[in-house]
């Protein structure tokens, strides 16, 4: 299958966290374009619920924090096994929508100071 990604993804080091209202989630990988991430849902065929604005993403690492960004959740898949009683882990797949400039050069500083360097 060809890829199909525009942006390049990133891991971050440290631990990356993405919120938004009542989510919390861990940063899988990040690119300009979008992101993946996992959090703990109670919905095993929970799917796009969380698109729309207002993810923060914060490094705990860099202490670095962008604030806003509106996405799209593009996919989701239930990771196989069960958390807790009726909790389960789900992998996100995300595309940002209408970043501002000031959003991207956020962006682009977080990649620059908490990407992992490729061997």
């Amino acid at each position: 299958m060809a890829e199909r990604r525009k942006h390049q993804r990133f891991h971050l080091r440290g631990n990356c966290l993405i919120s938004h209202d009542r989510l919390v989630g861990t940063v899988i990988d990040l690119s300009l374009g979008g992101l993946s991430f996992s959090c703990l849902s109670s919905d095993a065929t929970e799917s796009d619920k969380y698109s729309g604005g207002n993810f923060e993403i914060f490094c705990t690492e860099t202490k670095m924090r962008v604030r806003g960004l509106t996405m799209e959740i593009i996919d989701s898949e239930k990771i196989p096994g069960e958390f807790l009683q009726n909790f389960w882990l789900r992998k996100y797949r995300a595309r940002f929508d209408n970043l501002q400039k000031g959003q991207l050069a956020l962006l682009e500083n977080l990649i620059d100071t908490a990407a992992r360097q490729s061997p």
